[in-house]
């Protein structure tokens, strides 16, 4: 099961579908390509474990060079959208070592 569970979060984390969920997040906050670029990096760090999810918020201001209102902004969003998600991703995908391409609901991103 835990096998299993960072398979899918490996995927999860390399998948098109978190790659546009980052790009419409960072058209919401104006970020530019190269913050783009960090910004998916931390968070994929954050999926499979290399960075701690309780620093998300600072090294996303650090990386991605903005103010902490802003890093919050970014952080809601990603919470909804990103990690919240995967939860329900986690629950849905059936207890196989086969990983499908996921899916995520970005439609709350304006």
């Amino acid at each position: 099961m835990i096998n299993d569970s960072s398979n899918k979060i490996s995927a999860f984390a390399n998948s098109a579908a978190l790659y546009e969920t980052v790009e419409k997040i960072g058209a919401k906050f104006s970020l530019h390509l190269d913050q783009l670029g960090e910004l998916y990096a931390e968070i994929s760090d954050t999926l499979i474990g290399i960075s701690n999810s309780k620093d998300f918020t600072s090294h996303i201001k650090g990386r991605l060079e903005i103010d902490e209102d802003l890093a919050n902004q970014i952080t809601a969003a990603i919470n909804i959208e990103v990690f919240d998600s995967l939860k329900n991703i986690l629950k849905s995908w059936p207890e196989t070592n086969e990983v499908n391409n996921p899916t995520l609901n970005t439609s709350s991103i304006e």
